[in-house]
């Protein structure tokens, strides 16, 4: 039987999941305004190699296996499935090497860029190294 804890955790794993949903979804227009929430489009890596669209296209399918990953490792992490660490830690990783890769360069907003996210991808493989 899960703990409070592991529901309370689970959850906002579960909720950092959701965020890269919402910012695939808010990028892609496909509901509102992106205001606030989408990816401007710029890259500092990958602007001058490939066009918008294709670097849109890629961080999307990319972004969507990210959230589908954040949210599965989190039900097996609530459930005490033995897949949910490795499955978390991959995807921290590679959200972090996403977010580097995309980012526009520019220090202003770094909030609404997706700093937060930076921190919790990087709390967690430390948290499932002291977990395992």
């Amino acid at each position: 039987m899960p703990t409070i804890t592991q529901y309370a955790l689970g959850l906002l794993l579960f909720a950092h999941g959701w965020v890269h949903f919402i910012y695939v979804a808010s990028s892609r227009k496909w509901f509102g305004s992106a205001e606030g929430w989408g990816w401007n489009g710029d890259s500092w890596l990958l602007s001058g190699v490939l066009g918008d669209g294709s670097i849109l296209g890629l961080a999307s399918v990319v972004f969507l296996l990210l959230a589908v990953g954040f949210i599965a490792g989190a039900v097996g992490y609530v459930l005490s499935l033995d897949w949910w660490g490795p499955l978390l830690v991959g995807a921290a990783i590679l959200s972090t090497l996403g977010y580097i890769a995309l980012w526009d360069g520019a220090f202003a907003d770094l909030p609404e860029k997706g700093a937060l996210g930076l921190i919790v991808n990087v709390a967690v493989p430390v948290w499932v190294v002291v977990l395992s």
